[in-house]
């Protein structure tokens, strides 16, 4: 059986950051010594962790999705990361650093109250989530992370199976997720559960499409 496992990764070189400023723009790009290690401030865990060659902030699936194909192409490490505060490991632990994602700009929030889904984007804030419901949906509570700062992604909660304000009824976040946007590195997107369907919305976890696990 042969083995598709990477061992050897290549550094950024000029051309991927040239290629990289192509997807997101000059001002979303960076390479500044400085900046690469005020992200390393964000790892809590306590493991150690490898400086980011270059930092990329994509604003939607589309970026994100040709940031991974340059990344792929040249064999270069990526580590997305948005809040890094819900008790995980935001950094590169793969040498070398390679590309680290910042995820914050994707903050977008949509909310459907007949199906009771709210669909976020990655760098969703719980604080911006709160206050988006008490302006807009007052007679709804988002299920943000219970004791979490309001800096904490909803999302970063969520994957790590966290606790949220609706926990002792519906368990944990991760069982909450009826669906899921994944962009694989070679390129495509693609969506979970009912998400799957031409048409059809978010709302049901064991459709037609895969599961999210």
């Amino acid at each position: 059986m042969e083995d598709y496992r990477v061992t050897n990764y290549s550094h950024v070189d000029d051309e991927v950051v040239r290629k990289l400023v192509s997807i997101c723009g000059e001002q979303y790009v960076t390479t500044s010594e400085p900046l690469r290690h005020s992200y390393m401030a964000r790892g809590i865990m306590g493991l150690e962790a490898v400086l980011p060659e270059v930092i990329v902030r994509p604003a939607n699936a589309e970026e994100v999705r040709d940031i991974l194909v340059v990344a792929n192409e040249h064999l270069i490490p990526v580590t997305p990361a948005a809040g890094g505060l819900s008790g995980g490991f935001a950094l590169p632990a793969i040498e070398p650093g390679g590309i680290y994602m910042d995820m914050t700009r994707m903050n977008r929030l949509t909310v459907d109250v007949e199906n009771r889904v709210m669909i976020v984007e990655p760098g969703l804030k719980s604080g911006d989530a709160w206050r988006i419901f008490k302006v807009k949906y007052p007679e709804w509570a988002p299920p943000i992370p219970d004791g979490a700062p309001p800096a904490a992604t909803v999302l970063g909660d969520a994957i790590e199976r966290g606790f949220s304000l609706v926990t002792g009824v519906y368990g944990p976040q991760a069982d909450m997720i009826m669906g899921l946007e994944v962009v694989l590195p070679t390129g495509e997107i693609f969506r979970t559960g009912s998400w799957a369907l031409d048409g059809a919305k978010a709302y049901y976890r064991w459709g037609l499409g895969p599961n999210p696990d």
